[in-house]
């Protein structure tokens, strides 16, 4: 039997806006991977050695990546992979079949495609959706040398159910095996929340929202549809952690949809009174989901910063995306949150099918308007998973494409002139912002 040493592998995405030039496709500053930390506990917790290599963050060239890996000794190698670092994740697997370790393939893109990345040369297996409750059996019986177990969500060159993994309740799973990685590597800066030490945790995962863009649901399966919460304790407890061991001082929560559940949102602040929390924290909302009452809620033990994903001005682009809300309503949201003093940002997309000047114009009045501090518009990029990927394949809009993401035009702008038309925005709307700050 090998022995009981898994490495995990994700790596680092190319620059694409070196040939497209639009902000969407510049690499973003790594965060630490929380679903493949909480994966590498799961592990550890089962008394396997972990090691995790994150080269969005070392960014070695492919021969010292491989090194590195192989000086580790693993039994099972875990390829973390989503649409952008595909090609070479793909690439890196066919230099590690060499190794004979046995390969394993998981994440966004192995959940939207997992028997052609099963197929793939040195992989021998890849998990669609959540991988928490199918991780130790797997890696136990590739390490043993025994048949894959017949389980939901894994699939190997010659079988797979067509479904994805099952999704177990979150209190069960570890925190996230953050001692894996070099944590002060990554982007711990987060202004708008504090000058000091930021961290990224999760209070729950899934949305039972629509969006057309989105390709979550594509990549998580049904299981997506429902929301699923951490209890407030658990929460808690975490961030207790890492102020003790990492010296936080401020948090963001990153998660599909934090606000899905008020009950939720109101325990987590019940528990941060409780507990005489002083933290500062910042979130990701949904319009259609927070409320006033909430929002002050959430102002009163420490919220700093919100970003309300409004996408755009225009209420039929936003009934064409499934948004669930009105133009209207973010409006008076956005002006009430910044009535409490609250840093406010929010990104709006262009380049859409069926998109027209003048909901272009109508997002540019709703952000100037509401004087967001941090105003995003970046273009719509194709990513497989999503109901939009399918439209703009089906409306023969696509421009260009790399490997599995489409770059797409629209009937009235080619992607160039979008591109274009985000960079004049984005330099517009700098140049407010630093007009009400002088």
């Amino acid at each position: 039997m090998k022995e009981r040493r898994f490495a995990f592998v994700i790596e680092q995405c190319p620059d694409l806006s070196v040939r497209w030039n639009t902000n969407t496709l510049r690499p973003i500053a790594p965060l630490p991977p929380l679903g493949v930390l909480t994966l590498a506990a799961v592990l550890e917790r089962e008394g396997w050695s972990v090691a995790v290599f994150d080269n969005s963050i070392s960014k070695y060239p492919k021969e010292r990546l491989l090194a590195a890996i192989t000086a580790f000794q693993p039994g099972v190698v875990g390829l973390s992979m989503t649409s952008l670092n595909a090609p070479g994740s793909l690439e890196l697997a066919a230099s590690l079949s060499e190794t004979g370790v046995p390969l394993l393939a998981g994440g966004p893109h192995a959940s939207v495609r997992p028997r052609e990345v099963a197929r793939a040369i040195g992989i021998t297996t890849a998990v669609a959706g959540e991988a928490d409750l199918v991780i130790a059996a797997l890696a136990e019986a590739v390490v043993r040398g025994q048949p894959v177990p017949e389980m939901s969500g894994i699939y190997t060159a010659d079988s797979g159910e067509g479904v994805t993994a099952p999704s177990g309740e979150l209190d069960d799973l570890p925190d996230p095996a953050r001692h894996l990685v070099p944590i002060e590597s990554y982007g711990r800066t987060v202004r708008d929340v504090t000058d000091g030490a930021v961290d990224s945790l999760a209070t729950s995962r899934g949305c039972p929202f629509q969006c057309t863009f989105c390709s979550n649901p594509g990549a998580w399966g049904s299981e997506y549809r429902r929301h699923r919460t951490r209890s407030a304790a658990s929460v808690a407890d975490e961030m207790e952690h890492l102020v003790g061991r990492y010296g936080s001082e401020g948090f963001f929560f990153r998660e599909d949809n934090m606000t899905v559940s008020r009950a939720h949102v109101l325990a987590l602040c019940d528990e941060f009174e409780r507990r005489g929390f002083r933290y500062p924290w910042k979130c990701e909302a949904h319009v259609a989901t927070v409320d006033e009452q909430v929002l002050e809620r959430m102002v009163g033990v420490g919220l700093r910063s919100v970003w309300l994903g409004i996408e755009s001005g225009s209420d039929r682009m936003l009934r064409r995306m499934r948004k669930g809300f009105s133009a209207g309503r973010a409006k008076e949201l956005l002006l009430f949150a910044k009535s409490l003093g609250l840093h406010t940002a929010s990104g709006f997309l262009l380049g859409l099918p069926g998109e027209t000047e003048n909901d272009i114009a109508a997002s540019v009045r709703l952000a100037e308007q509401t004087e967001i501090d941090d105003v995003w518009f970046q273009v719509y990029i194709g990513y497989p998973g999503s109901a939009l990927y399918e439209e703009i394949r089906a409306h023969q809009l696509v421009e260009a494409q790399w490997h599995t993401i489409l770059i797409p035009r629209t009937e009235i702008a080619s992607f160039a002139d979008s591109s274009k038309r985000e960079g004049q925005l984005r330099e517009h709307f700098r140049q407010l912002a630093r007009v009400r700050c002088a």
